[in-house]
């Protein structure tokens, strides 16, 4: 946890253990290295998390968020991204965990790619985007499962692409989009490879497909 402070970390952490209906006493193997605000220098740091994973052989490091570890850059500099990727491939070939980065969205218009430099896009083995979107006007009432929506898309290295999916959130949970019309609602249009007017359509064939059940 390299962004909020630990007690926002903790309460966040309680109100997803609850609506999954578990507590502290039932979740083992879980651990979270609090370094909000820490002077990082990136060799030092993954050299300690190398330290650590060996030590507690944990089998997946999730790294949140990883701009952090790329402040004293420029994360358009695509040398210098990719001397800083290549030490967090290090950790996962040292250690053979698995390694999980959440890092921010490009500000382009039409875009859900990792913002900053391309070898952010080279590094991954699987890329999840997560796009809020808008709900369209006349869905039925009937239909919503939750009070925010959302876009998931998934690319995996070496695998046909696939198609994205709907999905409603209510407080942390997410939930599938059962009406398959949320996948085509988002804010950036022409991502996805569907232009506004394809989305559009869609949407409306499946609001009809709803009001006629």
């Amino acid at each position: 946890n390299l962004e909020i402070s630990p007690e926002d970390f903790v309460s966040r952490e309680i109100d997803e253990l609850n609506e999954m209906s578990l507590t502290y006493k039932n979740v083992t193997g879980l651990e979270t290295w609090h370094l909000r605000g820490a002077d990082l220098q990136i060799d030092s740091f993954i050299d300690s998390l190398i330290v650590k994973v060996r030590l507690f052989r944990y089998d997946v490091v999730v790294i949140d968020p990883i701009y952090i570890l790329f402040k004293d850059i420029d994360e358009n500099d695509n040398s210098a991204a990719t001397c800083r990727i290549t030490k967090l491939q290090n950790l996962m070939r040292e250690t053979g965990c698995a390694c999980i980065i959440v890092h921010h969205e490009s500000d382009k218009q039409n875009s859900s790619l990792p913002s900053g430099a391309s070898a952010f896009m080279r590094m991954y083995d699987t890329l999840m985007a997560v796009d809020r979107v808008q709900l369209p006007e006349g869905f039925p009432d009937a239909h919503k499962k939750g009070t925010n929506f959302y876009r998931i898309s998934l690319s995996q290295r070496n695998c046909p692409e696939q198609d994205p999916i709907g999905a409603w959130r209510t407080g942390l949970s997410f939930s599938l989009d059962e009406t398959g019309i949320l996948r085509y609602c988002e804010v950036d249009p022409s991502n996805g490879g569907l232009d506004r007017t394809a989305r559009k359509k869609k949407v409306q064939e499946g609001l009809v497909r709803l009001q006629s059940l």
